[in-house]
């Protein structure tokens, strides 16, 4: 068993989309097309691309879908904190120079 990695890799190819159902004709969906999904995450995808889309169309199974999200949301939260450390850091560095600099602007009115 290994962690997931490389989530947000993987997750960044998949294109949601917009698009008509077959049935019920006329309803607009939000999804993802599965004949796309499978060259990027096969395991979500079953169905063939060969066969008659109006009698077995391809189908994502979206709960294969949700560890990768998971993963993904884990390593932009692992981001997030580094990020939150280095602002962190920035915001002490550019408080001292504007403590400086306000110093030297009080010793350059002595003059």
């Amino acid at each position: 068993m290994q962690n997931v990695s490389n989530a947000l890799h993987i997750i960044s190819d998949i294109a949601p989309k917009t698009y008509e159902c077959i049935k019920p004709s006329g309803v607009t969906e939000y999804g993802i097309i599965a004949q796309e999904l499978l060259k990027i995450y096969t395991q979500a995808v079953s169905g063939s691309p060969d066969s008659d889309v109006n009698k077995d169309p391809m189908m994502v199974d979206y709960s294969r879908i949700t560890p990768l999200l998971t993963a993904g949301v884990k390593e932009l939260n692992d981001k997030v904190k580094i990020l939150s450390e280095e602002n962190k850091k920035l915001k002490a560095q550019l408080s001292k120079y504007e403590s400086l600099e306000k110093r030297l602007e009080t010793l350059e009115q002595k003059k």
